[in-house]
C-alpha cells in the first residue's frame, strides 16, 4: 500500500528561506511516518501574493 500526506503549511510571501525550512521540517515528518508521496500546495516555496516580485531578476 502507498502512504499518501497533504501538506498543509503557513508560508510567509518571498520568504523563500523560511518556507524553505518549514517545508523540510514537514519532510522529515513524512520521512518518520513512512510516508511514500507527500503533495504540497502550489507556490509553498515563495509564499502567495508575490505578485509583479516574479519579474525581478532576484527571485
Amino acid at each position: 500500500m502507498v502512504q499518501i500526506a497533504a501538506a498543509s503549511l503557513r508560508t510567509t510571501p518571498l520568504d523563500f528561506t523560511g518556507n524553505r525550512e518549514r517545508i523540510i521540517a514537514l519532510l522529515k515528518e513524512a520521512q518518520e511516518a513512512r510516508v511514500d508521496w507527500m503533495v504540497f500546495p502550489e507556490l509553498c516555496l515563495s509564499g502567495y501574493e508575490c505578485g509583479d516580485f516574479f519579474w525581478h531578476s532576484w527571485v
